[in-house]
C-alpha cells in the first residue's frame, strides 16, 4: 500500500479465524504482499459448532483474554496493522483481546476487518475506535461464502488492488 503516493507503507494482517473466514481474507491480503500473523489460542475450541458458539460467545461477552501460543509480536517494522476478527456476540474474538492487551499499537495506522455470519459489526467497531483511531473499517458478512462481496469490500477499502 502506498502512503502519500510515493512512500511504501509496510502492512501486517493480524487475525484470528475459527471457521476459515479469516484464513480466506488472509490469503487475499497475502497475495497483495501484506505480511500475515495468525493468532492461535493454547486451548482449542470445541469441534461442534453449537459448542463453539456458546464458548466463544461467552468468552467474548465477558472480554476474556485466552492464552495465545505466541502472545507478543514485534510490530516495530510495520506502519499499518490490519486487525482481522470474527464478531462474536457483537465483540472481537477473545484471541484478539489478548493480542490487543499484549501488543501496543501506538503510532500505527489501524484498519479493522471484521467477519461475521450475522453482519453485526458496529459494536465491535465502536469499541475499538474508543481505544485507538481506526484508519478504516471493513465489515464482511461470511467472506468464505460471499467471496465476490468480500473482494469488492476489500477493494473499496483499498486493501486489494
Amino acid at each position: 500500500m502506498e502512503k502519500g503516493g510515493s512512500d511504501f507503507m509496510k502492512s501486517v494482517f493480524v487475525y484470528y479465524s475459527l471457521t476459515g473466514n479469516g484464513d480466506y481474507v488472509a490469503s487475499l491480503l497475502k497475495d497483495q504482499g501484506i505480511d500475515i500473523i495468525k493468532l492461535e489460542t493454547k486451548r482449542p475450541f470445541p469441534k461442534a459448532i453449537a459448542l463453539q458458539m456458546i464458548a466463544g460467545g461467552g468468552e467474548a461477552l465477558f472480554h476474556k483474554k485466552p492464552k495465545l501460543k505466541i502472545a507478543n509480536f514485534d510490530l516495530s517494522s510495520y506502519d499499518e496493522v490490519i486487525l482481522g476478527t470474527p464478531i462474536w456476540n457483537g465483540r472481537t474474538a477473545p484471541a484478539m483481546n489478548t493480542f490487543l492487551k499484549e501488543n501496543p499499537l501506538t503510532g500505527k495506522a489501524i484498519v479493522l476487518v471484521s467477519y461475521s455470519g450475522s453482519g453485526n459489526a458496529h459494536k465491535c467497531e465502536e469499541s475499538l475506535s474508543k481505544r485507538f483511531p481506526l484508519k478504516a473499517s471493513v465489515a464482511l458478512k461470511a467472506p468464505l461464502t460471499n467471496q465476490a462481496e468480500a473482494i469488492a469490500s476489500l477493494k473499496k477499502a483499498q486493501l486489494l488492488k
